[in-house]
């Protein structure tokens, strides 16, 4: 077994050495009789350059962080399930999908708000995906009420900017 992995780490130096020296291996027949071997540079090999290192790009930071707080803080009782928040940094938009298992069967109404982009797309669905009502688009700045039958517990919202920043406002409340 020695024997093997001191041959495996023979090799494995020999493969190292000859990237770190840029060498491509030659087979006898491949040699051009004219030309240096393909492991020595020709006089007409051009160097290597180096192409500089470029800082990762620090995000945007977002401006929708907060736009909603207020109002959800101020949140009446009679919206017992409310959520808020940002679809994220400029460059780092993502969808929000937003799960309640906790919810129990009955009929509910959901007010999906929205500030900031030109629209966003809400699914409203069971958490194991099953669309409980049709796609809603959303024009923002603006607000869409949906009327939501449970037969299951549980819901999920998914709300989608489409790639663009902005701010979100959801309510559910047992109609």
């Amino acid at each position: 077994m020695s024997r093997i992995r001191s041959s495996l780490l023979v090799a494995g130096a020999a493969v190292a050495l000859c990237a770190l020296a840029a060498c491509t291996p030659v087979s006898d027949g491949d040699a051009d009789a004219g030309s240096p071997p393909a492991s020595i540079p020709s006089e007409s090999a051009t160097t290597p350059s180096v192409l500089p290192t470029t800082p990762s790009a620090t995000p945007t930071p977002d401006p929708w962080i907060g736009y909603f707080e207020d109002e959800a803080r101020d949140n009446p009782t009679d919206i017992p399930t409310l959520f808020w928040g940002s679809f994220g940094d400029v460059d780092q938009v993502a969808v929000n999908k937003t799960t309640h298992e906790s919810l129990e069967p009955g009929p509910y109404v959901v007010e999906i708000r929205c500030a900031g982009p030109e629209r966003i797309v809400a699914t409203v669905e069971t958490p194991d995906g099953t669309p409980l009502v049709d796609d809603a688009e959303v024009a923002c700045p603006g607000a869409v009420t949906l009327p939501v039958d449970l037969a299951e517990p549980g819901m999920s919202v998914t709300l989608d900017s489409e790639g663009e920043t902005g701010a979100y406002l959801v309510g559910i409340s047992p109609s």
